[in-house]
């Protein structure tokens, strides 16, 4: 059963997806959404074949963070598959939504008083 939580943030980052433990079992997609409780892949029909996987972004991450992070399949649909971290707010997930606030904070600072 899914328990997203929290606010899903829309992205679209390209990442890396392991399936079942199998070490050259990996498949490329993106993510559309993700919140501190987990994220929406969109994939190829079929293509997560198992209920435990491993995310790992194409672009290495933060060098203080650790860019794989595991998860669970827990809803499949035509476009991808609805996954849950099997830890909750696991930090390179934090990172990344954090810096998502941040610019999105600045930009705001930043644009003209429309008074």
């Amino acid at each position: 059963m899914e328990h997203r939580t929290g606010y899903r943030l829309p992205v679209n980052e390209s990442v890396r997806v392991r399936m079942g433990g199998g070490q050259d079992d990996h498949i490329e997609a993106h993510l559309t959404d993700m919140s501190v409780s987990g994220a929406f892949l969109h994939t190829e029909p079929d293509s997560c074949t198992s209920a435990d996987t491993e995310l790992r972004w194409t672009d290495n991450g933060d060098a203080t963070h650790p860019s794989t992070i595991s998860a669970h399949v827990v809803r499949r649909c035509a476009t991808g598959v609805g996954i849950e971290w099997a830890d909750f707010a696991p930090p390179a997930v934090c990172v990344r939504l954090n810096r998502h606030w941040l610019r999105e904070t600045m930009e705001q600072l930043r644009a003209p008083n429309q008074d």
